[in-house]
C-alpha cells in the first residue's frame, strides 16, 4: 500500500490519515 499515494490523496480529498476505512471507500473499497 502506497502511504505516500495515500497521504497525497487524503490530503486533497481532505480526509483524516485515521479514517483508512473511507479512504479505502474512496479508492474503490480496496
Amino acid at each position: 500500500m502506497p502511504v505516500k499515494k495515500l497521504n497525497k490523496r487524503q490530503k486533497h480529498r481532505g480526509f483524516q490519515p485515521l479514517d483508512s476505512q473511507q479512504v479505502a471507500r474512496c479508492l474503490g473499497g480496496r
